[in-house]
């Protein structure tokens, strides 16, 4: 059985950082260099688990910790196990989904921002086995257990 699945966003775009920053850093993410206010789609049918909204696209460069505006979406694969799909540094008041929200592959969730702590407009998007929640949504940098990597395997046709 197929799922349904599409793209994060139409067109392309260049990936700035894959899995580790250039300080050695663990990322385990894409982060797509897309100009600020690029419409983002669901990648895949499922249900929003979370979002944050609200934050600010101008953050203060001096605090590594600036909160960010972010949507985790849950879906089944074809085996029924559960997934999310982590979308980061979204434009201030753009996310048009909700906590609960069921969406189907293909529509469109939110823009892409520059807020929490950026370098400049992108969509970070990461992916793991599980569902993420607010206070979880960074435990696939640690716990490679739960990583999908890369994330393009969650939209890709030939993918789970």
């Amino acid at each position: 059985m197929s799922l349904p699945r599409c793209a994060p966003f139409k067109g392309s775009f260049n990936i700035g950082t894959k899995k580790y920053y250039r300080n050695g850093q663990r990322h385990f993410a894409y982060d797509y260099l897309c100009p600020l206010g690029t419409p983002l789609r669901a990648v895949r049918s499922g249900v929003i688990l979370d979002c944050n909204d609200g934050e600010s696209d101008v953050p203060d460069r001096n605090y590594s910790g600036e909160p960010s505006n972010w949507i985790l979406l849950g879906y089944k694969n074809s085996k029924g196990q559960k997934r999310t799909v982590y979308y980061q540094h979204l434009m201030k008041n753009s996310i048009t989904v909700k906590r609960g929200q069921q969406v189907k592959a293909g529509e469109w969730i939110a823009k892409s921002g520059n807020s929490g702590n950026t370098t400049g407009a992108h969509l970070h998007i990461a992916t793991s086995k599980g569902w993420m929640t607010a206070k979880t949504r960074y435990d696939y940098l640690y716990n490679t257990d739960i990583l999908i990597y890369p994330p393009s395997l969650v939209w890709h046709p030939d993918s789970l």
